[in-house]
């Protein structure tokens, strides 16, 4: 499940979600906010409204899309925190590939989190050199890491072997 939209003012504590997050907590479904992008996009999915999500529904999976922006340096408190707070992250972040930088944020996140919190993930599709880059950095990491970025977290946050052993 997909909610908050914040490029349309949208932010995880309007009460009209709350009946959402009640039936996803219920179905142990996780939900996915869309994070990153300009600063008002930051401004209205702040880690802390996830912190008062998280002890509101703490059953609830909460997955923040896109390490990114002024906040994420402060993700890795949120993380360590809460036990069902996640964050996807690119592994190499926008203005890391337009101004031809080494990854920043992730090795960042790595040294301040536990990697079974992380999980590698892009809204890119198609053959962008911006996607290729990112799938190359992640593979250069090593194996443990590699293991929860690309499959363990996504695996145990989303019930992918439960929904595999139902087919």
């Amino acid at each position: 499940m997909k909610t908050v939209f914040p490029y349309l003012y949208q932010h995880p504590l309007q009460p009209e979600f709350f009946p959402l997050y009640t039936f996803c907590q219920e179905r142990r479904w996780p939900i996915q906010f869309h994070c990153g992008g300009n600063p008002r996009m930051e401004a209205l999915c702040h880690p802390s409204l996830f912190a008062t999500l998280a002890r509101t529904f703490p059953h609830l999976a909460i997955v923040c899309l896109h390490a990114s922006g002024g906040w994420s340096r402060e993700m890795p408190a949120l993380l360590a925190t809460f036990p069902n707070v996640y964050l996807e992250v690119e592994g190499l972040q926008l203005h890391e590939d337009q101004l031809n930088l080494p990854p920043q944020m992730l090795p960042f996140l790595l040294q301040r989190c536990d990697s079974a919190k992380l999980m590698f993930g892009s809204d890119r599709i198609g053959q962008e050199d911006k996607f290729f880059r990112r799938v190359q950095y992640i593979h250069s990491l090593s194996l443990p890491y590699r293991d929860d970025l690309c499959h363990r977290t996504a695996t145990r946050v989303y019930r992918l072997a439960e929904y595999a052993a139902q087919r």
